[in-house]
């Protein structure tokens, strides 16, 4: 490896997520060559290409950029071998690497949003938030051609708050992210990493949040439902039904209070709304009704027909 004024990075990210990791280098005078991300992708009501947050801040602050449509192609890989970098940073990207483009580097180093070899995958936040986990985390680790299996580096705790939900939870995480990589990388340059392997008999696995495994089951748990509704928010956002809409609930919390009441009964009071669970209730704080925005629950209720008694 070679010293901190000959050291060559190349950065691969593309969400918000990312953007802490390679700002933090940045301002750290670490010597990023090319920072490399997705391309840009329709988003909103009308489909408009938009720009991934790496490419703004990359813009914003000057630096040179590839938005490669692969990185499996020779082309992409003459085009980082000619730069001779002696560390790639792989931050949230979006693709499995290669072993061919992982042999061009050295040593390329990921950040992960949990404790590994726990949640392994493409939702590590929202699952430890939805299986109830007191604690989640970071790992720096090596980057290996089988997802998220390569060993660790680095690893850096956080309590799981009752409040949080996915998008804080990504906030903090992307924050202790940043501070966790340049810890590295100063290990690096200095010669001093050293990785551990995966014990792969702890493996769990964090797949794709899917919209219709979003939908709540009145028949739980007020608590699991809760956890149901912070792991899905803001996106895809848990929903129900009440035969006609679909509602999106993005906020809730749990009242300390048994119930008969069939699950999915509404119980309106005085600015409040309560959903009866299998043990008992949930109270609404905000949620988002088709073609609207996110509301707050008083501002639900005044447009929201009393005749609809029960969701599903």
């Amino acid at each position: 490896m070679r010293t901190n004024s000959e050291n060559r990075i190349v950065f691969f990210g593309t969400p918000e997520f990312a953007v802490p990791c390679l700002d933090i280098l940045v301002r750290n005078k670490k010597n990023v060559v090319l920072t490399v991300t997705q391309p840009d992708q329709p988003a909103g009501r009308g489909k408009k290409l938009t720009a991934p947050p790496i490419k703004k801040y990359c813009e914003q602050h000057g630096l040179s950029y590839i938005q490669p449509k692969s990185i499996k192609n020779e082309k992409f890989h003459r085009t980082i071998q000619d730069l001779d970098p002696s560390l790639s940073i792989v931050v949230a990207y979006g693709r499995i690497f290669p072993n061919s483009l992982l042999e061009i580097v050295p040593l390329s180093i990921n950040v992960h949003a949990s404790i590994l070899p726990r949640w392994r995958g493409a939702s590590p936040i929202a699952q430890s938030i939805y299986h109830q986990d007191a604690e989640t985390g970071v790992s720096i680790m090596k980057v290996v051609e089988q997802l998220d299996a390569g060993p660790v580096m680095m690893l850096k705790k956080i309590p799981i708050d009752e409040s949080d939900d996915t998008e804080m939870l990504t906030q903090k995480l992307s924050v202790l992210g940043a501070e966790a990589l340049l810890e590295a990388v100063n290990l690096i340059e200095a010669g001093k990493q050293h990785f551990v392997e995966q014990d792969e008999s702890l493996v769990t696995i964090a797949p794709i949040l899917e919209v219709e495994d979003a939908r709540i089951d009145w028949s739980q748990s007020a608590g699991k439902i809760q956890h149901h509704i912070r792991a899905y928010a803001p996106s895809p956002g848990a929903y129900t039904s009440d035969g006609i809409d679909r509602i999106k609930i993005y906020k809730s919390c749990v009242v300390n209070e048994k119930t008969e009441e069939k699950p999915g009964t509404l119980r309106r009071q005085k600015k409040r709304l309560s959903v009866a669970c299998g043990d008992g209730w949930l109270d609404l704080l905000e949620v988002q009704r088709p073609g609207k925005n996110r509301q707050n629950v008083v501002d639900f209720l005044n447009g929201y027909p009393q005749e609809r008694t029960r969701w599903n």
